[in-house]
């Protein structure tokens, strides 16, 4: 009778999955695919069920994106944090800026390269001026509303003082939550805060001189520091299944093979 093999083991060895954040952040998605909300929140759940999966790394790679998107990731991650009690590790990349970063604020401990692009903590909002077509071109827009201010941010016609002064107040109240989440997550002071969010980007080397990320550190880094707060050397790394991406890619990959 053959002897069982000591080193086999049926035990999922315990690991660290890394979850991509990349590209703009919208709640929009595709047919074939969810938006970028609904991916995460579907990996981190993944993150959640799976037992093997001790810590949490997010690969941020992403300009930003709207509000209300960033909002609910960052939501997400603080919900995935409170219950499943693993701990979350951000390695930003190339970029994690705006809305980003605020995902980034939910994150345990935060890594960037030296260069990587950091920070731009405020809130726009864009229209085109189209006021000087009618004269040049001859076409005009007429626009019939219900509301004093239904058509506001209209590019057909100059936004009256009042106009001003509504989207200002909306891209406060908007900006204070962001400058809140960094007072929160980052324990700076209030003046500080109103300095670093000003709209400005920062090197990595800068940010963390600013306080806005913790190390400097690679994908590699940020792995290893999240085994090392769960007593994991040299963790597995693992990732989650993207569905449909997956399928296209292992599609992709036997087509070659034939």
């Amino acid at each position: 009778q053959p002897k069982a093999n000591p080193s086999a083991s049926v035990i999922p060895k315990a690991s660290v999955m890394v979850i991509p954040i990349e590209g703009m952040i919208t709640s929009v998605g595709t047919q074939w695919e969810g938006s970028i909300v609904d991916v995460i929140a579907h990996q981190l759940n993944e993150a959640k069920e799976t037992k093997s999966v001790k810590a949490v790394v997010l690969r941020v790679n992403s300009p930003g994106g709207t509000v209300g998107a960033s909002q609910e990731i960052y939501d997400a991650i603080m919900r995935f944090k409170e219950v499943s009690k693993k701990p979350v590790i951000i390695a930003i990349m190339d970029i994690g800026a705006s809305g980003a970063y605020w995902i980034s604020l939910a994150g345990d401990y935060i890594f960037a390269h030296p260069g990587s692009i950091v920070g731009s903590l405020g809130v726009i909002t864009q229209t085109f001026d189209l006021t000087s077509v009618p004269k040049k071109y001859g076409v005009d827009v007429r626009t019939y509303k219900a509301g004093t201010h239904k058509d506001l941010l209209n590019p057909w016609r100059k936004p009256s003082k009042e106009d001003d002064i509504l989207i200002n107040k909306m891209l406060t109240t908007v900006h204070n939550q962001f400058k809140d989440t960094l007072i929160e997550r980052r324990k700076i002071s209030k003046e500080r805060a109103k300095v670093l969010a000003d709209g400005r980007i920062y090197a990595g080397q800068d940010a963390l001189s600013e306080e806005l990320v913790d190390e400097l550190g690679s994908i590699y880094d940020a792995i290893q520091y999240a085994g090392k707060l769960v007593n994991i050397n040299d963790p597995k790394v693992i990732y989650p299944n993207r569905g449909f991406r997956d399928w296209v890619q292992s599609l992709r990959a036997s087509s070659f093979n034939m």
